[in-house]
This record gives C-alpha cells, structure tokens and sequence, in this order.
C-alpha cells in the first residue's frame, strides 16, 4: 500500500476529536487562549485538553506541587522540635541566666502551646523566677525573618503575607475582633497584649457588617471603620504581626506572670541570635506530624505552613540554613525524579502566592498522576478538600459529594482547580483548569468549573 494511501487514514486518527472533548471546548470556548485544562487517566493517558501545554498562573494550586515535594523529602510523620534551654544556673527555682528558645520552623506553635511549655517551666523544672533575658536562637533560618513575595504591594498587613521566621506564633499574625455593644461598638486585638498600637474605633452599629481596616505601622495606629450588625455575631479579621519576635516576647511575659512567674526583664528586652546559641538543653515541644498539618495546609489553604514546611524540607536535603532558594531547588530536584519538565512547572514559592510562577495544565495533570501512586498519596489526598463536603469546595455540587478531591485558589485574575475526580465505575482521573483572565467574571468561572467537574462525573463515554 502506498503512502499516499496510508496517510489520509493516519491524519483522520491523530486528528480525531473525542466526544469528551468536544464538550469541553465548548464549555471552555468563551475564555479562548485565558483558560487551560487537562484530564488524564489512572495510567496517564490525556483524555482532553484545551491550551494544555499554555503557561498559567496557578495561584494556591501551587500548594498541590509544594506540598507533595515537601511530603518526598520530610515524610509522612514529620515533627517540628521547638527546643527550651538555659543559661548560668538555676537554684532555688531561680534561673540566674537566660531562657534560650530554639526555633525549628514549627508552623503550627500556638499560645495554648506556650502556656503548656511555660507551665512545663516552672513545674517540671522548678523554675519561678528568670533574672537573664529571653533568647530566640534563629540559626535554623538564613534569616530571622524571610518573607515570600515581593510583588503584592498594597497586602503587606495581610495575614497570607506574614513573615516567615523560624520561631513563630500563632502563624505570626494576630485578630481583630469588632462586635456590637448595645448601641455602640467594640474593638479590641486578640491575642491581648500580642500588640499595643492605639485603635481608633469608627465602627457604627447598623443592620449589617461592612468593615475597613487600615493600619499604619510606623505611628503604631489602627483605624477600624465601617459598620457592625447589631446581632450579636462578632466580625474577626486577620492582620500579620509587624514584629513577630516582639509579640512572641510580650505573649511570653504576659503568660509567664499570669501563671505565677517572676521576669525581671522587660518584655521588649529580647535577644534574637542568628548564631547557634550554646545552652543546656531543658526539653523540646514536639508538634504534630506534617500529615496532620497538611489537613489545614490544603484544605484551608494556608499560605503560611506551606512555606514554613517546604523552607524545612529544603533545608533537611542540602543543609542548614533554611533558604528560599534551597526551596526552590527542592522543587526543581523533586520535578526531575517525577520526570516532570521544570519549564513546564516553575514556581517561585510553596504557596502559589507569585505573579511569577507558571505551570502547564498537561504538565500537573500528569505530576498529579504520578503522585497518586507514591507512597505518601493516601495522606497526601487525605489534605484535599472533598467536593461538597469540606475545605474550599464544601459548598459546592452536593449531589456529587464525597467524589473528587480537590485544591482550589484564587488571585487578582487568577481562579484554578485541580485534583483528582472519581467517576462511577472508573478509576480516578486528574484533572487541572486554571482560568488567566483579567475581564471574567467570578460567578462565571465558577459556573464553568463546576459543569467541568460535572461533565467529568457523570459522562459515561470515557
């Protein structure tokens, strides 16, 4: 047979268009060259893409790719140590020296851990009074405090850009709390004595809640305006602390003398050591392990913990300090042995919070893929939001609950999805859609994801 025969036939096969998508196009149609989708199978085979091969901003679905790599090179049953010493002597319950804290990158270390470890303290160790000053030993990072984007100005109060620092609290952002007082209202900062700037309350009771919040750090000022219901139901909003070794030193003090303690220091009589600090070790904290933390991580999407975690990853594979750029090149390093290219996945950061990072819808379809037969995939997908049922996608298609795992995000133009989908009778599939469209509407988009999911569901001809 002739090629000029044979090649008819071949073009007809390679040209063909699924049923699968063809649906897809057309729901996808109206965002043309602003939209990128990929859906494989469990063996990997793409069973339809629109722009898959499109670099896209994938905003938090970046946590997708992070937090697996973060996974590879931690393992599953992780734990952060926040480490408590001493220096000079301790007699009599007095400590006539330093209390040094350690800190190890531990996301998750809250006040209600502090007033177990300072009860620890005082009980187990005997000690009542500290006559030294408070260290943080903050060797583990390059930096005290290291911060993970550069290019959202406008949002540097905002919690999702708290800095990163090796002891941290209470993800080192604290809360304002407004809520109606009868006929007028009241605000206050939480936890008390995190931070003490003046608050000017300009908050009217009215029938509903419409806040606005501005800060001015260097005057230590915060202006809360707008209006609160007259419900009852309290309105919280989350800031990022502007020193969080500060708030650390004051929470420490306010604790340590609730609970009986004696501190001669002043709570902004602190020491920060980026040199490892010689003490006589008194205990560790131990957190819970990275699995657990993952449930929060990607669930609630927590920009936070993702990059405290991979900053630790990274430093666990080349080396302490930890860096960003040790981050990144765990990354990289992790992409290579999925055999995934890193043009087609390159991220600036763990959390997706970048206008820089780009990643090919068919690229984390198929990273995606081949995640799910690793062995930290169970825990892995266990951090997924389950559609209809939990996290970002609790709300959504209900009668399709329990049926697709799910990591969703949003930035200023950015709106993704991704994960894995389970239709009936068939193995699970991986599907990504990221929209990159400045003009789009939210409730469109959101419209288009869920005829996707919905498509992926119920079709019977896959």
């Amino acid at each position: 047979m002739s090629f000029s025969i044979l090649f008819p036939l071949a073009f007809y096969l390679t040209s063909a268009v699924s049923p699968l998508q063809q649906k897809i196009q057309k729901i996808l149609k109206p965002y043309g060259s602003q939209v990128g989708f990929s859906v494989r199978d469990s063996q990997g085979v793409e069973l339809a893409e629109v722009n898959g091969e499109l670099a896209m901003s994938p905003a938090s679905v970046a946590k997708l790719v992070s937090s697996a790599c973060s996974l590879s090179s931690l393992g599953q049953n992780f734990q952060f140590e926040t480490e408590f010493g001493m220096t000079g002597s301790l007699q009599n319950g007095v400590l006539d020296g330093d209390l040094v804290i350690r800190g190890a990158g531990d996301p998750s270390y809250v006040i209600e851990d502090l007033k177990e470890n300072l009860e620890r303290l005082a009980v187990v160790y005997g000690i009542k009074e500290i006559r030294g000053k408070l260290i943080f030993d903050t060797s583990f990072f390059e930096k005290p405090e290291l911060l993970i984007s550069d290019d959202f100005n406008g949002d540097q109060d905002r919690s999702f850009r708290a800095k990163l620092t090796p002891l941290a609290l209470n993800f080192n952002s604290f809360s304002i709390w407004a809520v109606a007082d009868g006929n007028k209202s009241k605000v206050e900062i939480l936890p008390k004595g995190v931070w003490d700037p003046k608050i000017i309350n300009q908050v009217k009771v009215a029938r509903d809640t419409s806040l606005s919040i501005s800060i001015d750090f260097a005057e230590e000022k915060i202006r809360v305006s707008g209006t609160i219901s007259s419900d009852g139901n309290p309105k919280v909003l989350y800031r990022a602390l502007p020193d969080p070794y500060a708030a650390f030193a004051r929470l420490f003090k306010r604790v340590w003398l609730e609970q009986g303690g004696i501190a001669k220091f002043p709570a902004k009589d602190f020491q920060i050591s980026t040199s490892p600090v010689r003490y006589k070790k008194l205990f560790s904290h131990t957190s819970r392990s990275i699995n657990r933390m993952f449930l929060d991580i990607n669930k609630l999407s927590t920009n936070f913990g993702a990059e405290m975690i991979l900053l630790t990853a990274g430093a666990k594979k080349f080396g302490a300090p930890a860096t960003l750029q040790k981050s990144k090149k765990l990354l990289s390093s992790c992409l290579n042995d999925l055999k995934i290219s890193e043009e087609k996945i390159r991220l600036e950061n763990a959390s997706g919070l970048s206008r820089t990072s780009k990643i090919h819808a068919s690229a984390l379809s198929a990273f995606l893929t081949k995640v799910k037969n690793l062995e930290y995939a169970p825990e892995y997908l266990s951090s997924f939001s389950i559609l209809g049922r939990d996290g970002t996608t609790k709300a959504r298609l209900s009668s399709h609950a329990g049926r697709a795992r799910l990591k969703t995000g949003t930035i200023q133009n950015v709106k993704s999805i991704a994960g894995y989908v389970f239709p009936s009778s068939l193995q699970p599939m991986s599907m990504v859609l990221f929209f990159n469209c400045p003009k789009c509407s939210q409730s469109d988009m959101l419209d288009a994801e869920d005829d996707i999911l919905r498509l992926l569901l119920e079709s019977k001809e896959l």
